[in-house]
């Protein structure tokens, strides 16, 4: 008989083994549950937001140098906290007066969800804070459900009662500063706004001990918040204007930028390099933008046969023409045509290719996307390994490319076939879908400017990746995918295995791997983002009706198939950015795929590009309205007769494909509620059934506990 029933996190201290096999217990027993909340707390953060975190490394810096004034007033503000009197030099580290900060990524989705929660882990971590660890520790121990609370309970639950009840225990604080960086490129406009307003309540109390440092760029929701009347008295504002006043930190940081380069080389020079002249005119272009100084040297520094010596001169001579042609009083004159040289000194029998590659990646929101992997991205452009790292090396200004050529290990050996995928719990799904895209390597960009540069026909001319013609070039090769893709899988008829892939596919991956799985899944990501990048670009505009033909002959019924069988059955899952310019929350449900745009994201939905898509399908014979108002139910027999069931009036029902490659596609927009609800099935009586099943209203909650996965190659 067990003298401890289901107990479970204690420690039996000083405890003797008798020699008839009995416990002696001396001491106590300690019921240990310290560090369980806060160790559940760090699961809901983002240890990549942290300065000292390793996916930050190494870190941006000022360079020596520059930006002294900044740095000066920033560090004198925080020594107010300590009313320090400023006479000697602050350090942050030596005062231990850091207590959290937090990194906003414009590649990240979903930040301000963990933007709390990741400011209280930090502050746990401090020494000077233990008393706070503790109450925080005890509390989520007690209430797991905090961390997905809505952020002005989190930082409630998580920061503020904290301190409310050390101060009634008699114990204050120590003051901290919290450094929030980038604030701007969070993905929620409005989660900006509230994030200052939190703050800002918070900021008013007396019982206050953290000071709170924004560092973003002005843009228009962000500086109406903090001026708002009972906000900014309590603020103090610092901008960094674009000014040709720290011309001279640039010329700093360009001189030695550039002997680094030839000194890395082993190159010697006879002469000053660049002259003085140069260096005046690459100052002059750069007009108080470091980003412009370091796209240079990084275009400057590319590993190609003409040397650093010859790029400085290209970009010297692209000079002289930016000055003279269209624009050239934008800011942003100089740094169109620094990205114009990058594409021209790209070789032409390789330049459509890159082209393409580009308006592949930037057809989805900048802002919804981590990275683009290696290996898919390839295949997807029917690029091989040496082909792609080519054309990466092309782009190395613009481009950061992550090479990993290591092995496959998915962490769930239970998945070896696609098939296996349906069953997988969300985790799992995660981890094997994060691990797939890593392959080969990653790509980010260094700087959001290329991605403007390149959607902006004034800025890019003949570059520029969103004119009707590229989009056609785009629609063009994604139908060839399509195409080449359907002919490599098989529909057996078998209810656990709708669709497989061919022991020989008939057309090879451009660039394969040795994994079995791995190649069955990026065959079925390659067939599925065609679809997909199809769907966008008819949804972005009107395409050619020759290739709208093109479109309706294809094999509907194997994609759909294809987008099921590469999904977990019955897990809602965010994705980001795809064909309808919004959050989109997916479904699969047995052997039918349903899609939801809930009302939180609808604002960034056009109801004017749906219909004039859906008008356009109809007309030009991809799609086709399915008139019949019963279908037999096989569920609801009399007599020997199958009972005639009515179709949901509520929504449209289309044929999509023809003949035997067809599939159903169903859907119900509602403006007033503003929501779309959409389904496609091979079996449209247990489609039906299956999406009146579904209750959207709670789609949303199950779909942000398991934060989401982003829709990208």
């Amino acid at each position: 008989m067990s003298i401890l029933p289901q107990a479970e996190n204690f420690v039996v201290q000083k405890s003797q083994i008798g020699s008839d096999n009995t416990i002696q217990i001396q001491n106590n027993i300690s019921m240990n549950s310290s560090g369980n909340g806060i160790d559940f707390l760090l699961q809901a953060t983002i240890p990549g937001a942290a300065h000292d975190s390793v996916m930050r490394h190494p870190p941006p810096r000022c360079f020596p140098g520059t930006r002294e004034q900044y740095i000066e007033d920033i560090t004198q503000w925080a020594a107010s906290s300590l009313d320090h009197d400023g006479s000697q030099p602050i350090e942050f580290k030596k005062l231990k007066l850091l207590g959290a900060t937090f990194f906003f990524s414009i590649s990240r989705q979903g930040d301000h969800e963990h933007f709390f929660t990741s400011i209280a882990y930090q502050l746990c971590q401090c020494p000077e804070l233990s008393d706070f660890r503790q109450i925080l520790d005890e509390r989520v121990s007690r209430d797991k459900s905090i961390v997905g609370k809505a952020m002005a309970w989190q930082f409630e639950c998580l920061i503020s009662e904290p301190i409310q009840e050390l101060r009634k225990m008699g114990k204050d604080l120590p003051k901290k500063v919290i450094i929030i960086d980038g604030l701007d490129e969070c993905g929620d406009k409005d989660a900006q706004c509230e994030i200052i307003e939190i703050i800002a309540e918070s900021v008013r109390k007396p019982s206050n001990p953290f000071y709170w440092a924004f560092l973003s760029r002005p843009e228009t929701q962000i500086e109406t918040t903090f001026t708002k009347d009972d906000i900014l008295p309590h603020c103090h504002l610092t901008v960094l204007p674009i000014s040709r006043e720290i011309d001279h930190e640039i010329e700093i940081y360009l001189r030695s930028g550039l002997t680094n380069i030839l000194r890395c080389r082993n190159l010697s020079v006879t002469s000053p390099w660049p002259s003085e002249r140069d260096m005046k005119a690459l100052v002059e272009a750069c007009a108080g933008l470091f980003v412009y100084a370091a796209t240079l040297l990084r275009y400057v520094n590319r590993p190609v046969p003409q040397g650093p010596i010859d790029q400085l001169n290209a970009v010297l001579v692209s000079l002289v023409g930016a000055s003279t042609r269209p624009g050239a009083g934008s800011p942003f004159a100089e740094l169109d045509a620094f990205y114009t040289l990058i594409l021209k000194r790209i070789p032409q029998e390789i330049l459509p290719s890159v082209l393409i590659l580009l308006g592949g990646m930037f057809l989805y929101s900048f802002h919804s996307t981590l990275f683009w992997g290696a290996l898919q991205l390839s295949n997807q452009q029917r690029l091989s390994e040496v082909q792609f790292k080519t054309i990466c090396s092309e782009l190395r200004a613009v481009f950061q490319f992550y090479d990993h050529d290591g092995p496959y290990e998915a962490g769930v050996p239970s998945v070896t076939t696609m098939s296996s995928i349906k069953g997988l719990k969300l985790a799992d799904f995660g981890r094997i879908q994060q691990r797939a895209r890593t392959l080969g390597g990653v790509i980010t960009l260094h700087h959001k400017s290329f991605w403007d540069y390149l959607h902006d026909p004034e800025r890019s001319g003949p570059y520029c990746i969103s004119t009707p013609e590229m989009y056609d070039h785009l629609f063009s090769h994604y139908i060839t995918v399509w195409g080449d893709c359907q002919r490599c899988f098989d529909i057996p008829g078998l209810p656990s295995e709708p669709i497989i892939l061919k022991a020989e596919p008939p057309v090879p991956l451009a660039w394969p791997h040795i994994n079995a799985f791995v190649s069955a899944y990026n065959y079925a990501r390659l067939f599925n983002t065609a679809g997909v990048l199809i769907g966008t670009l008819c949804f972005r505009y009107v395409p050619d009706r020759g290739l709208l033909r093109a479109l309706a002959k294809l094999d509907h019924r194997k994609h759909i198939l294809c987008q099921i069988l590469a999904l977990p059955d019955g897990l809602p899952i965010v994705v980001h950015g795809l064909t309808y310019d919004c959050d989109i929350i997916v479904r699969r449900v047995g052997n039918t795929l349903i899609r939801s745009v809930q009302p939180s994201s609808f604002y960034k939905f056009s109801v004017a590009n749906f219909i004039r898509m859906t008008e356009l399908w109809k007309k030009s014979g991809v799609t086709k309205e399915y008139h019949q108002r019963y279908f037999p139910d096989s569920n609801h027999c009399s007599g020997g007769k199958a009972r005639r069931v009515q179709i949901n009036l509520d929504l449209r029902y289309v044929e999509w494909g023809r003949g035997d490659k067809r599939v159903f596609w169903c859907w119900t927009l509602n403006i007033e509620h503003q929501y779309l609800r959409e389904f496609w099935t091979t079996d449209l009586r247990e489609g039906s059934r299956l999406f009146a099943e579904q209750d959207f209203d709670s789609w949303e909650d199950s779909a942000h506990r398991a934060k989401g996965f982003q829709g990208r190659n």
